[in-house]
């Protein structure tokens, strides 16, 4: 099964493992509408790391006298997972680095661009880049406004879903009327 990375119109970017194209857009769509979305099967390093949304800390550190008991510890902020969440970052190992690389290549490629360079870029440049890179935004805000007026039914449904205009040319093929059994 293909491990696909998708680069939303905003400036964020998901990797997403699918059987194929039709179950990815039908995955973004439970995110949101993937109108303006791009995607390519990803074959480079992975490397991430989960861990649990909670603050830990032990309780007179420097008292600590021979293994940790449980009582030395204190948890706190635990409510995230009341909400069943986990927190996600990229590992600091070089794999992890040459990952965010090889993602902000294919995904963002303006701010590559300058996070290859030897030279510290300048906040100006990073503004400009990141500008460049919403413009990915900008056309698929274009063509959701551009639904609204369409007399096509795949975009009429779409803008009315608030999904992209494949996936709901997806769901109009799936519900055409079939031969009768028998005929």
């Amino acid at each position: 099964m293909p491990l696909y990375l998708v680069r939303w119109p905003t400036l964020s970017a998901a990797l997403v493992k699918a059987a194929s194209e039709a179950e990815l857009l039908s995955m973004l769509d439970e995110v949101g509408n993937s109108e303006g979305c791009t995607w390519t099967i990803y074959r480079g390093p992975l490397y991430l790391e989960f861990s649990l949304p909670v603050d830990m800390k032990l309780n007179h550190p420097e008292e600590a006298k021979g293994p940790i008991a449980p009582d030395e510890i204190t948890l706190a902020k635990i409510g995230a997972l009341r909400e069943r969440q986990m927190d996600v970052a990229i590992a600091g190992a070089d794999a992890g680095y040459e990952m965010m690389m090889e993602i902000a290549r294919r995904c963002f490629p303006a701010v590559h661009e300058l996070w290859d360079r030897i030279e510290e870029p300048s906040e100006e440049k990073i503004r400009e880049a990141v500008m460049t890179e919403l413009e990915v935004f900008l056309r698929a805000d274009w063509r959701r406004q551009n639904l609204e007026r369409s007399s096509d039914p795949a975009a009429r449904l779409a803008a009315t879903m608030d999904m992209s205009v494949e996936l709901a040319r997806q769901y109009l093929e799936r519900a055409k009327p079939r031969g009768k059994p028998g005929k």
